[in-house]
């Protein structure tokens, strides 16, 4: 939503304006300057968020990582590990003496 300079003006009792993105391009500065009011945003809001979520697609388009999320959730998981542990499908790895 954008705070253009109409919105400003009819906003008589507005002393501040507070944006929650790292930018201020939704704020009309111009109008605001002119009734003195201060604009701010939060310069690091999502910062942490961003990253997270780039490395997360990245695993994704290279590895797959929701499918065989998935597949682990689903128990499948199991048979994949006992070949590459040689652990017997039926027994739990947690329950095999190397686990310890």
């Amino acid at each position: 939503m954008e705070l253009t300079a109409g919105t400003i003006q009819n906003l008589p009792r507005l002393k501040y304006i507070g944006v929650l993105a790292t930018g201020t391009n939704v704020v009309d500065l111009a109008a605001a300057r002119a009734r003195g009011i201060p604009v701010t945003n939060v310069p690091t809001y999502g910062t942490k968020s961003v990253a997270q979520m780039t490395f997360a697609l990245l695993l994704e388009l290279a590895q797959h990582a929701g499918h065989h999320a998935q597949t682990v959730r689903e128990g499948a998981g199991r048979a994949v590990w006992s070949g590459a542990t040689g652990i017997s499908r039926s027994s739990n790895w947690m329950d095999s003496p190397s686990a310890s």
